[in-house]
């Protein structure tokens, strides 16, 4: 149903110049990801008639629909971009761990307690008991922070990840 609705916006009352012009746009579409690099054209630009079929099912209504598809293949294309660009980021860090000598636990437990020394004794109960239980109990307890810092799950999560980017720059530092 959503394809005729999308064949019908092409091309009204005419399903054969529709498809030579569903054709075009695919064209148009695989042309443009291929010219700005994309791994993958093909899949990007099925995915982007996905998201236009669906968007006009919804109706939506545009004036020139080859002009709509490009501006979601450019908003495809970036979303693309940003995650090969934190795929990277987390193969370079894997790497760097994996290239990287493990370090003496004991020596890193002590620095550790003495970052955790330095922090404010709230800082530093909330990071301990963030970090408490298993499973299910570990969650109950992050509900539980959460009320008592009377927060959103979310503002503790920053929080915590907040301080605990402080602990690993001291801990990296000593």
């Amino acid at each position: 149903m959503t394809f005729d609705v999308f064949l019908e916006l092409l091309e009204p009352g005419d399903r054969e110049a529709a498809g030579a012009r569903y054709e075009e746009l695919r064209e148009t579409l695989l042309r443009f990801f291929r010219w700005r690099g994309a791994v993958v054209p093909e899949e990007l630009t099925d995915e982007a008639l996905r998201r236009i079929e669906r968007k006009f099912s919804e109706g939506v209504i545009v004036e020139d629909p080859r002009l709509f598809a490009l501006g979601v293949a450019r908003l495809l294309l970036l979303e693309e971009i940003r995650r090969s660009v934190r795929h990277e980021r987390a193969l370079d860090t894997w790497r760097r761990e994996i290239a990287a000598p493990p370090p003496r636990d004991d020596a890193r437990m002590e620095a550790l307690e003495r970052c955790l020394d330095r922090l404010a004794g709230e800082d530093r109960a909330l990071l301990l008991d963030y970090y408490t239980g298993e499973r299910s109990a570990k969650i109950d307890n992050r509900q539980r922070l959460a009320r008592k810092l009377d927060v959103t799950l979310s503002s503790l999560r920053i929080r915590v990840h907040r301080l605990r980017e402080r602990l690993e720059k001291c801990v990296g530092g000593l």
